[in-house]
């Protein structure tokens, strides 16, 4: 019987090394499995930041563009404004002039009126 035992010995530390190469294995998938699933959390954060950044860069361009049409559109008004006003004093400086010269018609029609009465009365008086 005693015999029957020992041979038994082998046996059981051969059940015992299958049993710790099976726990090795067991933890050795079981680990594997978390880091994939850890690496997969990770990817997963970088694509939504990735995306998110995207996101904000397209927002921040569609700002910029907003605002650049925004200066364009000023920019043209006060360019318009500008040019209404040079073109406001233009025609404020022919009026102006068309007035002077109207003046300047009817002094010298006058002037011409009085030269012709006096000549008339000088040519009366002789």
């Amino acid at each position: 019987m005693q015999d029957n035992l020992w041979a038994e010995v082998p046996k059981l530390q051969a059940y015992k090394h299958q049993l710790e190469i099976k726990k090795e294995k067991e933890d050795y998938l079981k680990k594997r499995t978390q880091i994939k699933a850890t690496l997969e959390q990770q990817i997963e954060e970088q694509q939504r930041v990735k995306q998110e950044q995207k996101k904000r860069d397209r927002e921040m361009d569609t700002m910029i563009l907003k605002n650049a049409q925004k200066e364009l559109e000023q920019e043209q008004r006060e360019r318009e404004a500008f040019q209404q006003k040079l073109l406001d004093a233009k025609n404020e400086r022919d009026n102006q002039l068309r007035l002077a010269e109207e003046k300047k018609k009817t002094r010298f029609a006058s002037q011409r009126k009085q030269e012709i009465s006096e000549v008339q009365r000088m040519q009366e008086a002789i």
